[in-house]
């Protein structure tokens, strides 16, 4: 009997841990409820409640920082569940212009932007009304804010113009680095509007091929273009290296399971890459920093020697060694 109680015990402790744990979690106020609900759809769905309640795009905002830095691992499921919300939020009362030059826009890449020009295009799609908020982007002297504002803009450009290359020109209107992160918006738009939910049901496929996303960027008119056009490229694999890291989250091993299944994907990019023959470079450097950003999961040291120790070309080397400090 005294053995049995001995054997009983430990497993009698573990799952009193594992109740408290679950009980803490659903009472945990806000946004803080959606951790560790075991499925990217239904924390997706929880986040998107939780930002709901918060009762404006300001607040659901707030919400949603407070709980990343709580857990980073929200942001696997953070963005769409944002760009749901700023939509939803979206009505004709709503200052878009001021809401997108706040320190609140940039939650979770910008998610709430995204749907807060969704609601506007589908309330009043004015291209005018659009390009105008590109201005928005030049007042401020920060460069990362130009650059995620100016991406932000791109998505709406597009769903504007419904042309790749009018909607490259309407971006490249702009100074740096706005008009270029805007091209890449414009790209991202066309390429993968809103990554598919857990719980859509939908198998989402690419409306380019990669050879056809080449010939998309060779064809633009000028070098500013092209070379803007074939930095976004890498957007065309971003599904493969966000299915491979979903593979590497979920396994026992994720350090050995990127190498054997993450690196040669992102192998495959920067091949992808070398094909253009203007901003090739730029479309390598932004590939390795989405590697980066897919295993921020991992210990830092061991993603670093990984992703930036692929054989780059200096800058694009230098650049990744930059990102790694920025983003693990």
């Amino acid at each position: 009997m005294r053995r049995l109680v001995l054997v009983l015990l430990p497993a009698a402790l573990v799952l009193l841990l594992v109740l408290l744990r679950v009980f803490a979690t659903a009472d945990a106020p806000g946004a803080q409820r959606c951790r560790e609900l075991g499925s990217q759809a239904a924390t997706e769905r929880c986040l998107v409640e939780a930002m709901l309640d918060a009762g404006s795009l300001t607040a659901a905002s707030g919400e949603l920082e407070g709980a990343l830095a709580a857990d980073t691992s929200l942001r696997l499921a953070c963005h769409e569940a944002a760009h749901e919300v700023g939509e939803r939020f979206y009505d004709a009362s709503v200052d878009v212009a001021a809401f997108l030059g706040s320190p609140s826009a940039g939650v979770c890449e910008w998610g709430l932007v995204h749907g807060l020009l969704a609601g506007l295009l589908a309330d009043s799609p004015s291209p005018e009304r659009v390009d105008a908020l590109l201005a928005v982007c030049t007042e401020t002297g920060d460069r990362g804010f130009q650059q995620a504002c100016g991406d932000s803009v791109g998505h709406a450009i597009w769903e504007s113009e419904g042309s790749f290359a009018a909607s490259v020109e309407r971006c490249l209107r702009a100074g740096s680095p706005i008009g270029e992160t805007c091209v890449s918006g414009v790209f991202m738009q066309l390429y993968r509007p809103v990554a598919p939910s857990a719980d859509d049901g939908g198998v989402w496929s690419p409306p380019l091929t990669r050879d056809e996303v080449r010939a998309l960027c060779d064809e633009l008119p000028s070098s500013r273009a092209r070379e803007a056009c074939a930095t976004a490229a890498y957007y065309a694999f971003a599904p493969d290296l966000g299915a491979a890291r979903d593979v590497v989250l979920a396994a026992d091993e994720p350090l050995a399971a990127a190498v054997s299944g993450f690196v040669p994907v992102l192998d495959a990019a920067l091949g992808f890459c070398a094909g253009f023959q203007d901003g090739a470079e730029g479309c390598a450097k932004e590939v390795v920093r989405y590697a980066l950003q897919m295993l921020r999961y991992l210990p830092a040291d061991e993603v670093e020697a990984l992703v930036c120790g692929r054989d780059l070309v200096a800058p694009v080397s230098a650049h990744c060694r930059n990102a790694a400090v920025a983003l693990l």
